[in-house]
């Protein structure tokens, strides 16, 4: 599962924080973990970045919002022989964090 502490996105350089923990609820540390920035109608403004570790198993991203509306936030890593995706939505409102909250991204 991955959460995360970023509750909104503005246009501009943002800073995007997360946390992935296994099955049982216990932080995991992982390497080469990819977050890739895109729209949910188009291709054009996709920007993907590897993932920089913080403290325990936390990770960060620079990412940039070019425009106003809906963006999509993908956090992609190997785990266990297989590649697990988690999309998180925002819609970015104004030039404040006045965006919608996301919630946190499961995969079965």
């Amino acid at each position: 599962m991955v959460t995360t502490e970023t509750k909104g996105l503005a246009k501009g350089a943002n800073q995007f924080i997360f946390t992935i923990i296994n099955k049982e609820g216990q932080p995991v540390k992982l390497n080469n973990i990819s977050v890739t920035r895109t729209r949910p109608h188009t291709t054009r403004f996709d920007w993907t970045e590897e993932a920089k570790p913080m403290e325990g198993s936390k990770y960060a991203a620079k990412i940039d919002i070019e425009d106003f509306g809906q963006w999509q936030i993908r956090v992609s890593f190997d785990y266990e022989n297989e590649t697990l995706s988690y999309v998180f939505p925002f819609m970015v409102k104004s030039r404040d964090y006045d965006a919608l909250e996301s919630k946190s991204g499961f995969f079965k």
